[in-house]
């Protein structure tokens, strides 16, 4: 799972060199993202930081796509999803998936550590992705805030 050529983990270097895009902050991405690589619509993070960047042994556990309108997921635009439209297509895929808290969409992956949640709006939009390789924590999936 990954995005472009990054893959969940990867290296800090091995993920600049495969998406050299400009970093940016945005609003929505919060705060303390010491061990995170920042884009438009995007956050990588690593597992390990210092009180600045990810360290270059540390791997990439977690990538955020939030409302990125180049960003595809089975072969259609993110953005054009709703939850029935998505659940649909995953089913015909064959992908099992499960109800999370706000209506969130979790897809299984192939072991507990390889796991994506699909995060909705209030219309039921899909606007935020995230693939993760430690499920052990609590799932990062927030409710939708205009």
């Amino acid at each position: 799972m990954g995005v472009d050529r990054v893959i969940l983990g990867m290296s800090p270097p091995q993920a600049r060199r495969a998406f050299p895009e400009k970093q940016v902050y945005e609003d929505w991405m919060g705060g303390n993202l010491n061990h995170c690589y920042l884009y438009h619509g995007l956050i990588f993070c690593f597992t390990k930081c210092d009180s600045i960047r990810p360290l270059p042994d540390s791997i990439l556990d977690l990538i955020v796509i939030q409302q990125r309108a180049d960003a595809i997921l089975c072969e259609e635009p993110m953005l054009s999803w709703t939850r029935s439209t998505i659940l649909k297509a995953l089913a015909w895929r064959g992908y099992p998936t499960q109800r999370l808290q706000h209506g969130h969409i979790l897809i299984a992956g192939e072991s507990v550590y390889n796991q994506t949640r699909l995060c909705f709006d209030k219309a039921d939009r899909l606007f935020r992705i995230e693939m993760d390789l430690n499920f052990s924590e609590l799932p990062f999936c927030p409710p939708y805030e205009e």
